[in-house]
């Protein structure tokens, strides 16, 4: 009888087990999956080049049926009434893939000879910055006339979204020219600068501009 009992427990055991073992695989067991992400970039183009197109100043001028008026002796650069000139749009290159902003900075000067035959100072050119003829009724002395044509050009800029083609923006560009009139100046000072510059004595102005391209937020 003990014996039997005892063979009872054992089969108990065995079956306890077994069940146990079902409980315990069910709780190790799980949902699982995996996935791996990659992506990759290459640095933005930028890619952008200026070039400034014309002559500001030249040694030859023509009128308007194309009669050669004005020769600069020896090839030498010139101004004189009734002349006049540009510095075409700078034509920007390029398509950036990133926002750009185009801006210019002018460099100005004119010599101590743009003076009347009384030492007062007399500039009879009128310089145009993208059709905008700058005002230089105020302009007493040299430095308020290049301060005044530096402030212009510099206070035009453009800005352009990634992607466009600045090759096709010819017009916003930043454009400069100059007239000195035949008509309606001061003929006696202006034949003064003549006379001044046939001595060595000549007037002498010099611009020059740098554009900048650069990357904007």
């Amino acid at each position: 009888m003990k014996k039997n009992w005892t063979m009872r427990v054992g089969v108990a055991l065995v079956a306890l087990t077994l069940i146990t073992s079902c409980f315990v695989g069910g709780t190790f067991a799980k949902y699982t999956t995996a996935g791996t992400g990659t992506d990759s970039a290459r640095v933005a183009r930028f890619g952008v080049t200026v070039t400034a197109n014309g002559n500001m100043f030249t040694d030859e001028y023509a009128n308007a049926d194309n009669s050669v008026t004005v020769v600069g002796r020896g090839g030498a650069k010139v101004v004189a009434p009734g002349t006049s000139g540009d510095m075409a749009s700078m034509t920007l290159h390029g398509e950036p893939e990133v926002d750009v902003k185009v801006t210019y900075e002018a460099m100005v000067e004119l010599s101590n000879n743009w003076v009347d035959e009384d030492g007062d100072f007399y500039f009879p050119l009128d310089i145009i910055v993208n059709k905008q003829e700058v005002d230089l009724s105020g302009a007493k002395n040299k430095d308020a006339v290049t301060s005044a044509v530096a402030t212009a050009i510099k206070n035009y800029s453009k800005t352009y979204k990634a992607g466009t083609n600045l090759s096709t923006v010819g017009a916003d560009s930043l454009a400069i020219s100059w007239k000195w009139d035949f008509e309606g100046n001061n003929d006696v000072n202006d034949t003064y600068l003549g006379d001044q510059a046939n001595k060595g004595n000549a007037g002498r102005i010099t611009i020059g501009v740098k554009t900048t391209v650069t990357q904007v937020d």
